[in-house]
């Protein structure tokens, strides 16, 4: 049986209005901690603690004008970027036959 695979949510806010948003948001509960990336780089990034919440900062970045950059962590492996808007590709239609 495969072990169960944990995930957590991390936003980098890219403006002082997000920053302000995601810590209205997450705290007390969360931090804005220095978290290490896939590349090796450290960023700074809130902690999201449910699934549903990057989400709906997702869905509000219009809305909210959030600017931030989506990241997944699984298990204890670096943080990689989470592409929440990455064109889903469409499966090609399969041919029907005519009628003659």
């Amino acid at each position: 049986m495969a072990a169960k695979k944990y995930y957590r949510y991390y936003a980098q806010p890219l403006n002082d209005h997000t920053n302000e948003v995601l810590s209205s948001e997450l705290s007390p509960r969360n931090e804005c901690a220095e978290q290490k990336l896939w590349n090796g780089k450290v960023r700074k990034a809130w902690e999201v603690p449910e699934h549903y919440l990057i989400a709906f900062f997702q869905r509000s970045r219009q809305n909210a004008n959030l600017k931030f950059i989506p990241y997944i962590q699984e298990g204890n492996h670096p943080l990689r970027p989470w592409i929440f808007d990455a064109a889903k590709q469409q499966l090609p239609q399969k041919e029907r036959g005519k009628r003659q």
